[in-house]
């Protein structure tokens, strides 16, 4: 898992590990530290499988073997 300082390899949704805060983050951005936990070691892990939303109020899961629209 991707800590805090490091660089992104991979586009995604990524959230903390200690307190579940997300971040959409480009390839080549550095990870942040958590925004509640400030100057401590922070690792990100990447939602994969996650229940999506979308803009007009309807979810849906989306598995990552999906293809993309």
């Amino acid at each position: 898992m991707p800590r805090n300082g490091e660089i992104n390899i991979k586009f995604g949704v990524y959230k903390t590990v200690c307190c579940g805060n997300e971040i959409v983050i480009n390839v080549g951005s550095t990870f942040p530290d958590c925004p509640k936990h400030p100057k401590l070691m922070t690792e990100w892990k990447p939602v994969l499988d996650s229940k999506l939303e979308t803009p007009s109020g309807i979810s849906f899961t989306r598995k990552n073997n999906d293809p993309a629209a």
